[in-house]
């Protein structure tokens, strides 16, 4: 026969309860410090990266808005800028297009006779001024144009061809009009020297192109960084003495 086996019971602690008996293992570590950490660590970088994350959509919402203003104010610098006085061919065209003027109905006017007033005196004419004392009148031809020499005109065209190999492609290999036409705006701002030039002034001299094709170049030599926009009573354009600083 074989004997009983005696059944063992766990040790009693000294406060009375029953524990089982302590294993430390070289991972026990793991359980008591390291997988809390790494735990609570782990949340706080979800938390970071959800933030990060909102961050992101308000970035691209602000850029997206950002972006609509931006080309608000390019369309509004393509499009408002217009010279506020009226020039002469557009004062030609209102009084062209003007109605004539209606005339009153005279069914009820009488020809009343009016009171007969004595005649004043003609006073006498003013002596004539002696000949010295008048101006004198020299020809339109010499006071507003200058006969600019060839060497200089060479000079300059060479420096405007220079100008516009940096421009879009619209004004180098496009319509040749384009060309011709930044040629002359180059040309009014090298006689125009650092006073500058207005649209509404190169509008009056070139009545073939319209002020719109006229701003928009400007525009696009501002964008290249040939000219300087400044407020004088108006926008003026300037060239940039910074890029250019020595001009034919």
């Amino acid at each position: 026969m074989s004997t009983p086996r005696r059944t063992m019971t766990p040790i009693r602690g000294a406060s009375g309860s029953l524990r089982p008996r302590s294993a430390d293992t070289p991972l026990t570590f793991l359980q008591d410090e390291a997988l809390p950490i790494l735990a609570e660590e782990t949340t706080a970088l979800q938390d970071n990266l959800a933030q990060i994350a909102e961050i992101q959509q308000a970035l691209s919402t602000f850029n997206e808005n950002f972006a609509a203003f931006l080309y608000g104010i390019k369309m509004n610098a393509f499009c408002v800028e217009w010279p506020e006085a009226p020039t002469e061919a557009s004062l030609r065209a209102l009084s062209r297009s003007a109605p004539p003027p209606i005339e009153a109905d005279q069914t009820y006017m009488t020809d009343a006779p009016t009171p007969s007033r004595p005649a004043p005196p003609s006073p006498s004419p003013p002596p004539p001024p002696p000949p010295a004392s008048r101006p004198a009148q020299r020809p339109a031809s010499h006071a507003t144009a200058r006969r600019i020499p060839p060497a200089v005109q060479k000079k300059r065209a060479a420096f405007a061809d220079r100008i516009v190999d940096t421009m879009p492609l619209e004004y180098r290999q496009g319509d040749p009009k384009l060309r011709a036409l930044l040629h002359h705006i180059i040309y009014a701002l090298l006689q125009s020297n650092d006073k500058g030039v207005r649209v509404a002034d190169i509008a009056a001299k070139t009545p073939a192109w319209p002020a719109g094709k006229i701003n928009k170049a400007l525009i696009a030599l501002l964008a290249a960084n040939h000219v300087v926009r400044v407020s004088d009573q108006g926008v003026v354009y300037r060239w940039n003495t910074q890029r250019h600083p020595v001009r034919p």
